[in-house]
């Protein structure tokens, strides 16, 4: 399993080691928190949707994230879990699986969840995937009505294999230091705001699971959602 270094302790396993004292093995092996320890750490003492101690930093970046980068509700969305925000394709030209071309400055709608809507549909054990379903259906229909113009729907999420049943494309990108920094904020989410909490993440693959881009072509989206009921 992967470990993430401890600076502090390595600091004191290295002067132990260089004193030559006893305790240089304990403090080597204090000098690194396997993935679960870490998250114990940082998030026993947070609640569903109530985030303390050290999970409070991640409550607030997401507040500060949802200020700087606003995203928009989506009208008549039944269940209001999804948010959108059209933005300009930044990355490599690519090809979707229906030979949709995405290219470098197109626009598309680049998903966000509402986490603590998510929250409450899970404590009250609805159907999840039913509920995305209906929102976008309401995106398909939204997007005819109004005449909204993007290639495709985005996202970068942990969840992939549920995104996968709803249609997208999940594409696999490399694990830079600033994915791996969004594995961690998106870790941490999911720890604030899954009614389990913290034992979501030691489930599975979830803690080493890597990000992924999940695509809907826009094409596909009328073609799934314009016609389904909510």
């Amino acid at each position: 399993m992967r470990r993430f270094w401890y600076w502090p302790a390595s600091l004191a396993a290295s002067r132990a080691e260089g004193n030559g004292t006893p305790g240089m093995s304990r403090a080597k092996s204090a000098a690194y928190l396997t993935p679960r320890r870490f998250w114990h750490l940082v998030a026993s003492s947070s609640r569903p949707g109530k985030a303390s101690g050290l999970l409070t930093g991640w409550w607030l970046w997401e507040q500060i994230a949802k200020q700087v980068w606003p995203s928009q509700a989506i009208p008549e969305a039944p269940a209001g879990l999804l948010r959108v925000r059209l933005i300009h394709y930044r990355g490599p030209a690519l090809t979707l699986p229906d030979d949709t071309a995405i290219k470098p400055g197109a626009i598309i709608g680049e998903l966000h969840c509402e986490n603590l809507r998510f929250l409450r549909a899970l404590l009250v054990g609805e159907l999840v995937a039913t509920a995305l379903r209906g929102d976008l259906a309401a995106l398909a229909r939204w997007t005819m009505r109004e005449g909204i113009c993007f290639e495709a729907l985005y996202g970068f999420t942990l969840l992939g294999a549920g995104a996968a049943r709803l249609g997208f494309y999940r594409r696999q990108v490399p694990l830079t230091w600033r994915r791996r920094a969004n594995r961690l904020f998106m870790n941490g989410l999911i720890a604030l705001y899954h009614p389990d909490g913290i034992r979501r993440l030691e489930r599975g693959r979830t803690l080493s699971a890597p990000p992924v881009e999940i695509w809907l072509s826009r094409t596909q989206l009328l073609r799934r959602y314009r016609d389904h009921e909510a």
